[in-house]
């Protein structure tokens, strides 16, 4: 039987060792973690966009336009120093990390401290508190900042489609601007899961720019590591059934 416990506790190993290039820092919530199973599948509902292609200019993309009441899909890779992933939507498929989506999308303020949260919100107190200061930081009136205006942060339960969450809420207008129309935008992040519920961003400097968003579903892409785990599974247990056979007679 020695073979057997043998092979139990090296698969046992492999399982561990693979589980580890999957995870995250603690602050993430569970929803959002990646693992070998599976990846997060995160998706909202375009319920407003712009009527003309807009650049992504940081990620270099491309021109993105979308539909009002089409699909934007975020399927998480990893997350180490940020979140990590591929996002669809309308005509594009962008592969980034959040910060850069959130530069590219306008979910945030790019102030002279520039606050930029995207898709998904780390939840530590530690997080939450540097988010808080952050976003503040960047609506501030101070010189030399174009984005200042006014800000304020809540606690509050937002309703989308049905479900209720418990969200930390973020509503900024900059104050008013030489040139164009001044930059409003509203987030709101659940803080069990610490993605995006509900946005609404715009500004204009000669075209509108516009995209609301609301949380549709989050559900997990299932990985070719899980027939595979299975299959080595299976043989493991013919494995000991033919070994404890065999020990019998």
């Amino acid at each position: 039987m020695k073979t057997t416990g043998t092979i139990v506790v090296t698969l046992m190993l492999l399982l561990m060792m693979t589980n580890t290039g999957y995870c995250a820092a603690a602050e993430y919530g569970s929803a959002v973690l990646p693992s070998p199973f599976g990846s997060p599948v995160v998706t909202w509902t375009v319920t407003d966009a712009p009527d003309t292609p807009f650049q992504l200019f940081w990620s270099g993309a491309g021109r993105w336009l979308a539909e009002d009441g089409s699909e934007m899909i975020l399927r998480i890779s990893h997350i180490t120093d940020d979140v990590y992933g591929t996002v669809s939507l309308g005509n594009m498929t962008i592969t980034a990390n959040d910060t850069v989506l959130a530069m590219d999308l306008v979910l945030g303020v790019w102030g002279i401290v520039p606050w930029h949260p995207g898709l998904v919100i780390a939840l530590g107190q530690t997080d939450i508190d540097l988010l808080n200061r952050t976003a503040y930081a960047a609506a501030n009136r101070t010189s030399g900042n174009y984005m200042n205006g006014t800000l304020e942060s809540s606690i509050e339960s937002i309703e989308v489609y049905g479900v209720h969450y418990n969200c930390i809420t973020f509503n900024y207008t900059q104050d008013t601007t030489l040139f164009g129309e001044p930059q409003k935008t509203y987030l709101a992040y659940d803080l069990t899961t610490g993605i995006l519920v509900k946005a609404m961003t715009y500004y204009s400097f000669g075209t509108p720019y516009v995209l609301s968003l609301q949380l549709r579903s989050i559900s997990t892409e299932i990985s070719i590591l899980v027939p595979i785990v299975f299959s080595v599974g299976v043989l493991a247990i013919i494995v000991v059934l033919v070994v404890y056979s065999r020990t019998r007679h």
